[in-house]
């Protein structure tokens, strides 16, 4: 018996020394399911865990009073040692088994890939200043593209204002960089070496300040000292699109953007082995709602627009297949290219019209989505502007990047602006199509329309095409749509007029709009070329003479019309109410007392009208004389 209770001593110890090794070590973190590894723990930082043994000393020393729970009492039974309770915070075991079962595709925050992310007062606020850690839930783009990208730590610096060159409050986007890594260790980027991706993405500010050879060198030692500051990470460079349209200021702005500034910035880049994100300076194009009222910051859906076309571009950068397919006509297969790391430069493409179209899937070497189906004989080509965000323009093979013109591809004729096929908004273009040039429509595709009647639109106004050409020579009021309302506009020379004025076709004379369109519920007077004339829904039928209220000039009184023509006095004009004394501009004047002349004679209207109950003499003025003259029922009779 002595023996047996000796045995249960031994196995009490044994099992409580289990127990407390369990608690000195508890509260390490779970083996990484990926590379079998232990986490850190999270609730201590990484310089007290490099402090931590790991060796020397016995369990029992690791907990202070672990001897104190060895020595068991020598008297207990074996009830009484089965009986004893679990650590209080020791974790029942299906509990236990959950927390260091994690799942393979969790990354554990901390060893995640980093995103760092420079720029100006797009991503940092109009005149603000953001540097350190971005967990997402903001309003400019490093936060929204931090939530899109979880799988990311993302950290920020930016301040409004800078550029590559331009400096505001002692700082450009380059001289962010050194601080950035200075910054580190303080905001919680322990590894330059955990960074993947260096984002610079900016370019307004330095639209006055430097000339295209200073912003490309610039760019180009940026990005050497961002690989040498980072050695694992791709640098990105980026102009944000920026367009508010309207005025001639804001166009030149934008030329100085696109020629000089994003031309410096990509070039600089590609020459010092960054990347640019292709085409997001044209980000904007199209989209002026989404540049705020200043017409210089974007919005929060700008901001948002900002982020998810660099996330696109980023997450499609990494995989680079490309695949090209040529097909017959008859959609059949011609011929399939395979290329694992974008096109290249000296890729062989067919130098034939296939007549079938090309579907090309995959994401080019230098970022540009290239996933998509293009009309016969159509390749990608670089292009002058964008129609939506990811939305690329496109050109013939082998075509000429500087060629603005009408081209035969196939049996059909393209027009071509800067070797790209204009799309996306059918237009009128002067050019010469088959030796013969002429204002000609183009359509959506970009294709020469000659069946197309109707209008269309250039930066001149809405032009009226007939059998799809402009000729000038049509002056009417036609049935046709515009901005998607059917109705009949007013054209002359076959431009789109508007008014407010009279104009007529074969059906009659019509009250014109601001717009330029017959509006069929308006009474009222409108002026042309003729002179006033008083419509009636909106037609002047030429029936209606009378004495009318309306609005001429501004002025809203009583007005003569003859046949709905204003017709001047000075007169004596009736309505249904009376005869009126109407003065040299056509309008009654209701102060008026002395004689006027109509067909029918001399009549003599007190305080403007003609009530033919006034007899006998009065003193007035006929022909320029002024005398005494005799009047039976306001008429002359005889003169004294």
């Amino acid at each position: 018996m002595k023996k047996r209770r000796s045995f249960v001593v031994q196995f009490q110890k044994v099992i409580l020394s289990a127990l407390i090794i369990a608690l000195c070590f508890g509260t390490a973190a779970p083996v990484c399911a990926e590379d079998g590894a232990p986490a850190p723990d999270p609730g201590t930082s990484v310089e007290e865990q490099e402090s931590i043994p790991e060796t020397g000393g016995s369990d029992a020393e690791a907990l202070p009073g672990a001897e104190e729970a060895v020595e068991q009492p020598a008297g207990e039974s074996e009830a009484e040692a089965a009986e004893q309770p679990a650590e209080e915070n020791a974790p029942p075991a299906a509990e236990a088994e959950s927390e260091a079962a994690v799942p393979a595709e969790e990354t554990p925050a901390e060893s995640r890939p980093v995103i760092l992310m420079l720029g100006d007062s797009y991503a940092a606020g109009q005149g603000g200043f953001t540097a350190g850690f971005t967990e997402g839930g903001g309003s400019y783009w490093p936060d929204y593209l931090a939530g899109m990208l979880p799988q990311y730590r993302c950290y920020t610096y930016a301040c409004g204002g800078i550029g590559f060159i331009h400096e505001a409050s002692g700082r450009t986007i380059p001289s962010l960089l050194p601080y950035a890594l200075r910054r580190c260790g303080a905001d919680g980027l322990t590894n330059p070496e955990d960074v993947k991706w260096v984002i610079a993405a900016a370019g307004y500010n330095d639209k006055d300040e430097a000339t295209y050879d200073e912003l490309r060198e610039t760019v180009s030692q940026f990005v050497n000292d961002a690989q040498a500051a980072f050695p694992n990470a791709t640098v990105v460079i980026g102009q944000i699109g920026w367009k508010k349209s309207g005025t001639a200021a804001s166009d030149a702005v934008r030329d100085i953007l696109l020629k000089i500034v994003a031309a410096a910035y990509r070039d600089g880049a590609n020459s010092a082995g960054a990347l640019y994100i292709g085409n997001i300076e044209y980000l904007f194009t199209d989209h002026d709602e989404w540049i705020g009222s200043d017409y210089v910051h974007p919005t929060e859906e700008g901001c948002r627009m900002i982020a998810e076309y660099i996330a696109v571009f980023l997450q499609n950068t990494e995989e680079q297949a490309v695949t090209i397919e040529y097909y017959y006509p008859d959609g059949s297969l011609y011929e399939q290219q395979n290329y694992d790391g974008g096109i290249p430069e000296d890729a062989v493409l067919p130098e034939i019209d296939l007549g079938g179209g090309v579907k090309i899937t995959g994401w080019n070497r230098d970022g540009r989505g290239l996933t998509a189906e293009y009309e016969s004989g159509l390749l990608p080509a670089d292009q002058e502007e964008l129609s939506s965000p990811y939305t690329r323009l496109y050109g013939v093979l082998n075509t000429d990047s500087d060629y603005t013109g009408f081209r035969k591809v196939g049996e059909e004729w393209w027009y071509f602006l800067h070797g790209v096929v204009r799309k996306n908004a059918a237009t009128i273009v002067n050019a010469p199509v088959n030796g013969v040039k002429d204002w000609w429509y183009v359509n959506s595709s970009g294709k020469l329309d000659l069946k197309y009647n109707g209008f269309a639109k250039n930066k001149n106004g809405w032009w009226y095409v007939v059998n799809g050409r402009v000729n000038f020579k049509k002056t009417d009021i036609v049935n046709g749509t515009i901005n998607g309302k059917t109705a009949w506009y007013n054209i002359v020379h076959n431009k789109l007029t508007p008014g407010p004025t009279v104009a007529h076709n074969k059906n009659g004379w019509w009250y014109i709009d601001k717009n330029g369109k017959v509006d069929f519920s308006y009474n009222g007077f409108a002026k042309n070329k003729n002179g006033w004339w008083y419509a009636v829904k909106g037609k002047v039928d030429f029936t209606k003479t009378d004495v009318v209220k309306g609005t001429i000039n501004g002025k809203t009184a009583w007005y003569n019309i003859v046949r709905n023509k204003l017709t001047a006095g000075p007169t004596i004009a009736h309505n249904k109410n009376g005869w009126w004394y109407i003065d040299k501009t056509g309008k009654v004047d209701f102060s008026y007392t002395g004689f006027a002349k109509n067909k029918n004679g001399w009549w003599y209207a007190v305080k403007g009208k003609v009530d033919f109950t006034k007899s006998g003499y009065v003193k007035g003025t006929i022909d320029g004389k002024t005398a005494w003259y005799h009047i039976v029922n306001n008429k002359l009779k005889t003169t004294r």
